[in-house]
């Protein structure tokens, strides 16, 4: 028979927990090293290269981590510099594409405008350098603001920054602009200058008192002097300063020159005296010849004004009517004024806008477009006097006393004139009650000349 197993009873459990627990005890670290032989200080060394090693283990982990990044740092900068790469040489490409004709110079003035006569000026309205411009000395060219005061010559653009700020001493100042080129010259004395934006280009005395003075696009210019035992003389120059054309004229004082657009041609407007009255000349030059090509006379008619036009023909407004003559031909069209007399006038593209006002109360103000063809291509009865005109595209626009109303020249050519309506103004503005002059910045916005600031308009 075997023996069966034993099973303690719960009180036998009880009592040998309480002997096992009677008998546990956990070893000190003052044990430990006393069982050991390790002194303080041995510990403390052991405290120590634990700490090296671990300090040792984390730079070794960042350094990875920071080879890892910079990698990926030098791929990131490698795509983008790749790709600044290709847009530089697609943008080298445009610029070649378009200046590859144009000049050593003339790519460096372009350079230079772009580069350097942007920015952000402190807004309109801005005060005049110096004391008074004259009406005849404010421009708008490619959306800058452009004007010679009595003491400067001045280029804002339309945040009013300025571009050019250059001291003069004339003292009657005259200003022409093409494109870039600007030139002041001292009506009735001998001092002229040539400028860009970004520097001078020549600034000397005539050998003689400058009547009248042009400048092209490309930089020749004329002037026209006094001379020993001729009224006038025209001198016209190349770009540098070589002499390329001259031309006395006998009998008539010249009293002004417009260059075509490449300087290969003049026209000249001169007076003299007929009968007790006056008479006006308009000469034709084409430079590759020796005499004029035309000579065109307007008695009782005192010309103010010549210009081209875009498609090369010649418009010259005179006092009580204007004539639109071909330029190789010399065939003329004139438009009189009737019984009205001019109060302004603008020229641009293939069109000039006439500001008109009556003699007497009986009849309207008027504006006039003339096309190419010295055709009426527009016109509007006003009830106001315009002090100044502006045409630009499709806006022409009046300064009258204190207000600018702007119109749409092909609303005015459309308008059904039977039916009793007339075309109103797009847009009226508030200029100032001392508004003398006005000049079209874009086809909604305009330059106004005060007394002693430029205003800027939007239309």
């Amino acid at each position: 028979m075997s023996k069966g197993k034993r099973y303690r009873t719960e009180s036998e459990d009880t009592a040998a927990k309480k002997k096992r627990e009677k008998g546990r005890r956990f070893a000190s670290d003052e044990d430990i090293k006393e069982k050991f032989g390790i002194t303080d200080e041995d510990d403390d060394k052991e405290n120590d290269k634990y700490v090296q090693q671990s300090e040792i283990r984390y730079e070794k982990r960042r350094a990875r981590r920071q080879k890892q990044n910079k990698r990926e740092i030098k791929i990131s900068r490698w795509f983008y510099y790749i790709i600044g790469l290709l847009l530089v040489a697609a943008l080298g490409a445009l610029i070649f594409v378009g200046l590859r004709s144009c000049s050593t110079e003339e790519v460096t003035d372009w350079y230079n405008t772009t580069t350097k006569g942007q920015g952000i000026g402190d807004g309109f309205p801005a005060q005049i350098v110096g004391n008074n411009i004259s009406v005849g000395n404010f421009f708008s060219v490619n959306k800058d603001v452009v004007a010679v005061s009595d003491t400067a010559l001045l280029r804002l653009n339309t945040t009013a920054k300025v571009q050019l700020n250059h001291q003069h001493s004339y003292n009657r100042p005259i200003l022409k602009v093409a494109g870039d080129k600007m030139m002041v010259y001292n009506l009735g004395s001998t001092g002229y200058s040539i400028e860009t934006n970004e520097k001078i280009i020549r600034k000397t005395d005539a050998a003689n008192n400058i009547m009248a003075a042009d400048i092209a696009e490309n930089g020749r210019y004329a002037l026209v002097t006094d001379s020993t035992g001729y009224p006038s003389q025209m001198t016209v120059y190349l770009e540098n300063d070589q002499e390329q054309y001259k031309y006395s004229f006998s009998g008539y004082y010249v009293t002004g020159i417009a260059l075509n657009h490449d300087a290969t041609g003049a026209a000249v407007t001169a007076i003299s005296a007929e009968n007790g009255g006056i008479i006006s000349a308009v000469y034709l030059f084409d430079f590759t010849k020796e005499t004029p090509t035309a000579v065109l006379t307007y008695p009782d008619t005192l010309i103010t004004g010549v210009e081209y036009s875009d498609n090369g023909t010649v418009v010259a407004v005179g006092d009580n009517m204007a004539s639109v003559i071909h330029s190789s031909t010399g065939a003329k069209v004139d438009y009189a004024y009737q019984n009205r007399q001019l109060s302004g006038y603008s020229i641009h593209g293939d069109y000039a806008a006439l500001a008109l006002e009556p003699y007497d109360s009986a009849s309207t103000n008027q504006i006039v477009i003339l096309d190419s063809a010295g055709n009426v291509f527009a016109s509007l009865d006003t009830t106001e006097k315009a002090i100044s005109i502006s045409l630009l595209g499709d806006t022409v626009a009046t300064l009258h006393q204190g207000k600018v109303m702007a119109y749409s020249v092909n609303a005015m050519r459309n308008q059904d004139t039977s039916a009793g309506t007339a075309v109103t103004a797009f847009s009226v503005q508030d200029a100032g009650s001392d508004a003398k002059a006005l000049a079209l910045c874009d086809e909604s916005s305009a330059y106004v000349l005060g007394i002693s600031e430029i205003r800027y308009l939007r239309l």
